[in-house]
């Protein structure tokens, strides 16, 4: 795209560089923002013992929002910096991975969630088998003289 006469690359650079700023600012704001609020519901409970579930969805936020605070961050550095090739590959790969991947991090961390998902795959593979099977047997008995 820099080599094309009709692309105007720098404010290309320019706009994109903004969206990627503001995309942090607002993540830092908003997680910020949710991290203060639960501080203080959580204050307000007579307990303080964080439970097994915060704790997993705690980490699946942390997961989730630095991959979102790290792809735009790496981009707006390449954007006025030349780095190795293989930091521009990780980059470009985060930010394919952060369109992608939270489903695969969600299915990782959450227990519940795998459990059912794997449930379903398996009775849809066993379909298959249980068809073919009972065919056979159908066909079979049927052949067969008593």
């Amino acid at each position: 795209m820099e080599n094309n006469p009709m692309f105007d690359f720098k404010a290309f650079q320019t706009f994109f560089a903004w969206n990627n700023s503001l995309i942090i600012i607002f993540l830092a704001l908003f997680y910020g923002g949710l991290l203060v609020v639960t501080n203080i519901k959580s204050r307000m409970l007579i307990t303080t013992k964080v439970s097994k579930a915060q704790k997993l969805m705690t980490i699946q936020a942390v997961c989730i929002c630095g991959e979102m605070c790290a792809a735009p961050l790496l981009h707006i550095f390449m954007l006025f910096w030349k780095f190795p090739v293989i930091i521009e590959i990780l980059a470009h790969f985060s930010w394919i991975c952060l369109h992608g991947d939270t489903p695969v991090i969600y299915f990782i961390l959450n227990k519940t969630l795998r459990n059912s998902v794997t449930q379903m795959v398996s009775s849809t593979l066993k379909f298959p088998k249980n068809y073919i099977k009972n065919y056979f047997a159908k066909k079979f008995a049927s052949s067969v003289v008593p």
